[in-house]
Protein backbone atom coordinates (compact mmCIF):
# COMPACT_ATOMS: atom_id res chain seq x y z
CA UNK A 1 0.00 0.00 0.00
CA UNK A 2 2.87 2.39 0.79
CA UNK A 3 4.58 1.74 -2.55
CA UNK A 4 1.31 2.00 -4.51
CA UNK A 5 0.41 5.28 -2.80
CA UNK A 6 3.87 6.71 -3.39
CA UNK A 7 3.62 5.88 -7.09
CA UNK A 8 0.05 7.22 -7.34
CA UNK A 9 0.99 10.56 -5.74
CA UNK A 10 4.16 11.75 -7.51
CA UNK A 11 4.61 14.75 -5.21
CA UNK A 12 7.85 13.54 -3.59
CA UNK A 13 6.37 13.43 -0.08
CA UNK A 14 8.21 13.22 3.20
CA UNK A 15 7.43 10.19 5.36
CA UNK A 16 5.01 12.27 7.42
CA UNK A 17 3.27 13.64 4.32
CA UNK A 18 2.92 10.11 2.93
CA UNK A 19 1.53 8.96 6.28
CA UNK A 20 -1.12 11.71 6.07
CA UNK A 21 -1.97 10.76 2.47
CA UNK A 22 -2.36 7.11 3.52
CA UNK A 23 -4.67 8.03 6.39
CA UNK A 24 -6.74 10.52 4.39
CA UNK A 25 -7.15 8.63 1.12
CA UNK A 26 -6.86 4.95 1.95
CA UNK A 27 -8.08 5.04 5.53
CA UNK A 28 -4.90 3.16 6.39
CA UNK A 29 -4.28 2.20 9.98
CA UNK A 30 -0.49 1.98 9.71
CA UNK A 31 1.68 3.84 12.17
CA UNK A 32 4.13 6.56 11.26
CA UNK A 33 6.94 4.23 12.40
CA UNK A 34 5.73 1.60 9.91
CA UNK A 35 5.80 4.17 7.12
CA UNK A 36 9.36 5.21 8.01
CA UNK A 37 10.52 1.60 8.26
CA UNK A 38 8.95 0.57 4.96
CA UNK A 39 10.24 3.63 3.10
CA UNK A 40 13.74 2.81 4.33
CA UNK A 41 13.41 -0.80 3.21
CA UNK A 42 11.97 0.16 -0.18
CA UNK A 43 14.77 2.71 -0.73
CA UNK A 44 17.44 0.21 0.33
CA UNK A 45 15.97 -2.35 -2.09
CA UNK A 46 16.07 0.20 -4.96
CA UNK A 47 12.30 0.16 -5.40
CA UNK A 48 11.96 3.89 -4.63
CA UNK A 49 14.31 6.85 -4.48
CA UNK A 50 15.23 8.66 -1.29
CA UNK A 51 15.85 12.35 -2.01
CA UNK A 52 18.02 13.89 0.69
CA UNK A 53 17.20 17.57 1.12
CA UNK A 54 19.39 19.72 3.33
CA UNK A 55 17.59 21.44 6.23
CA UNK A 56 14.48 19.37 5.52
CA UNK A 57 13.29 15.78 5.91
CA UNK A 58 14.12 13.32 3.15
CA UNK A 59 11.56 13.05 0.38
CA UNK A 60 10.65 9.89 -1.50
CA UNK A 61 9.97 9.19 -5.15
CA UNK A 62 8.22 6.17 -6.65
CA UNK A 63 9.77 6.84 -10.06
CA UNK A 64 13.10 5.04 -10.21
CA UNK A 65 14.00 5.66 -13.85
CA UNK A 66 16.95 8.07 -14.23
CA UNK A 67 15.97 11.67 -13.59
CA UNK A 68 16.89 14.65 -11.41
CA UNK A 69 14.96 16.94 -9.11
CA UNK A 70 14.38 20.64 -8.53
CA UNK A 71 13.39 22.00 -5.12
CA UNK A 72 11.67 25.35 -4.78
CA UNK A 73 13.48 27.52 -2.24
CA UNK A 74 10.21 29.22 -1.27
CA UNK A 75 7.53 26.52 -0.99
CA UNK A 76 9.76 23.42 -0.79
CA UNK A 77 8.01 21.58 -3.62
CA UNK A 78 10.18 18.99 -5.39
CA UNK A 79 9.70 18.50 -9.14
CA UNK A 80 11.15 15.97 -11.56
CA UNK A 81 13.64 17.04 -14.22
CA UNK A 82 14.17 14.54 -17.06
CA UNK A 83 17.69 13.12 -17.21
CA UNK A 84 17.99 14.16 -20.85
CA UNK A 85 17.63 17.82 -19.83
CA UNK A 86 21.29 17.64 -18.74
CA UNK A 87 22.56 14.78 -20.91
CA UNK A 88 26.30 15.34 -20.72
CA UNK A 89 26.66 15.84 -16.99
CA UNK A 90 27.67 12.25 -16.14
CA UNK A 91 30.16 11.95 -19.01
CA UNK A 92 31.72 15.33 -18.15
CA UNK A 93 31.99 14.37 -14.49
CA UNK A 94 33.62 11.08 -15.49
CA UNK A 95 36.12 12.89 -17.69
CA UNK A 96 36.93 15.41 -14.97
CA UNK A 97 37.44 12.81 -12.23
CA UNK A 98 38.43 9.60 -13.97
CA UNK A 99 35.58 7.82 -12.19
CA UNK A 100 33.42 5.19 -13.86
CA UNK A 101 30.05 6.76 -13.10
CA UNK A 102 27.21 4.30 -12.63
CA UNK A 103 24.52 6.90 -12.02
CA UNK A 104 23.83 10.31 -10.56
CA UNK A 105 21.12 12.19 -8.79
CA UNK A 106 21.15 15.97 -8.87
CA UNK A 107 19.01 18.29 -6.77
CA UNK A 108 18.65 21.71 -8.37
CA UNK A 109 17.45 24.68 -6.29
CA UNK A 110 15.41 27.60 -7.53
CA UNK A 111 11.99 29.22 -7.47
CA UNK A 112 9.03 27.34 -8.99
CA UNK A 113 6.66 28.96 -11.47
CA UNK A 114 3.88 29.34 -8.87
CA UNK A 115 6.15 31.13 -6.37
CA UNK A 116 7.66 33.28 -9.14
CA UNK A 117 4.20 34.62 -9.97
CA UNK A 118 3.29 35.48 -6.38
Amino acid sequence: MILDTLRAYPVHPTAEELYTILKDTAGATVSLATVYRNLGQLADAGMILRIPVSDSPDRFDGTISPHHHMRCDKCGRVTDIPADAVPEICSRAAQATGFHITGCSILFHGICCDCKQS
